[in-house]
C-alpha cells in the first residue's frame, strides 16, 4: 500500500499534535512577545519528517519548500 506525501504528513501531524497536547502543552510556560509562525506541533512534525527523509538539513529544506 502506498500513501501520498500529503496524507502521510497529515497523519504524522495528527499523532504528534495529540501527543504534544496530552504530555507537553500542560507544562509549557506562557510565552510573551510576538506569536510564532509555526505551532510547536508543526515544528516537531517537520523534525520527525526530516529524520524520516534521511538527508542533509539543506536537502530537507529544499524538499520542504517544494
Amino acid at each position: 500500500m502506498t500513501v501520498d506525501l500529503d496524507t502521510f504528513l497529515v497523519a504524522l501531524y495528527t499523532i504528534v499534535d495529540e501527543l504534544y497536547q496530552r504530555h507537553v502543552a500542560p507544562h509549557r510556560p506562557v510565552r510573551r512577545g510576538r506569536r510564532a509562525e509555526l505551532s510547536d506541533s508543526e515544528v516537531l512534525t517537520l523534525l520527525v519528517c526530516e529524520q524520516w527523509h534521511g538527508r542533509s538539513e539543506r536537502g530537507f529544506l529544499r524538499f520542504a519548500c517544494r
